[in-house]
């Protein structure tokens, strides 16, 4: 799902089989009959799906659209928005400050799978990585796959250049968690919610570069990024993708169950739509 081409072709066959799908009339609720496109995708198949009557009531909140609901179960829908996000936050440092992170000192905060997945790909970038956190048994994983830990909310030395923040632990970064010492660069890399809206960083903040601002940190030049804020689109690009593909994939097996006369929502559908996006992913 890497390549424009993979995903214009993803999204075509989701958008073709869900047009399909609502065309064909076979999708029923009560007396009503969804038989029109909604005016984007994931709209159509959330109606779709309110309209089979989906929904699994031990994790709805009020308010939560049956979707919704579905998504926040998938683990491939994780794993690729994580992955998508943590690549992004790496291009986009690059991109501001001209700096690489190999052979530097660098922190991330945090223990949960934003942090393991930036922590991966510093690493392999050359990185001398240190995750910080304060959930033991995240941290007992991360030990496990062979990064250095360190327990608790530490003064970041004199020594680090970078530091990730992704909101997964430990308490918000702020200027008295720097130790005197040497400039850093501080990135809020905590997932972002999906309605941040993507802004280019055109410019340049009163630290000099665009999209960078200054910390305040007692004698530490300190400058911070959100990545959520200066963004590109390929993130939001690629969660669309494969939240939609998921979406479809349950919604194809829902209508299966629905034609069959099971009016109830089976949780495993959720299991069964994982295994099938996950099969199309490594196609």
């Amino acid at each position: 799902m890497a390549t424009a081409d993979h995903r214009r072709r993803f999204l075509g066959s989701t958008e073709r089989g869900l047009g399909a799908l609502l065309q064909s009339g076979s999708l029923t609720g009560g007396d009503v009959r969804w038989t029109a496109l909604a005016p984007s995708v994931n709209e159509a198949l959330t109606a779709a799906l309110d309209r089979l009557g989906v929904t699994v009531a031990e994790s709805r909140h009020e308010g939560e659209s049956h979707l919704a609901t579905a998504l926040s179960a998938s683990t491939v829908v994780d794993s690729i928005k994580v992955g998508a996000w943590t690549s992004s936050v790496i291009r986009l440092l690059g991109a501001v400050t001209n700096l690489s992170v190999a052979h530097s000192r660098t922190f991330v905060r945090g223990s949960g799978p934003v942090a393991l997945d930036l922590a991966r790909r510093l690493v392999a970038m050359g990185a001398r990585v240190v995750l910080t956190g304060d959930e033991p048994v995240q941290l007992l994983t991360a030990a496990q796959r062979g990064f250095t830990i360190q327990q608790g909310p530490i003064p970041v030395p004199a020594e680090v250049v970078f530091v990730f923040d992704t909101a997964e632990s430990v308490r918000p970064l702020s200027g008295a968690d720097f130790a005197p010492g040497g400039p850093v660069v501080a990135i809020d890399a905590a997932l972002p919610v999906r309605a941040t809206t993507s802004t280019s960083p055109t410019e340049a903040s009163s630290f000099g570069r665009a999209g960078l601002v200054p910390l305040a940190a007692g004698a530490r030049e300190v400058a911070l990024l959100d990545a959520a804020i200066f963004r590109d689109s390929t993130f939001d690009e690629t969660a669309t993708d494969i939240e939609t593909a998921f979406a479809l994939h349950l919604l194809a097996l829902a209508t299966d169950e629905a034609r069959r006369g099971n009016a109830a929502f089976d949780p495993d559908l959720i299991a069964a739509a994982d295994a099938a996006l996950a099969r199309e992913v490594l196609a």
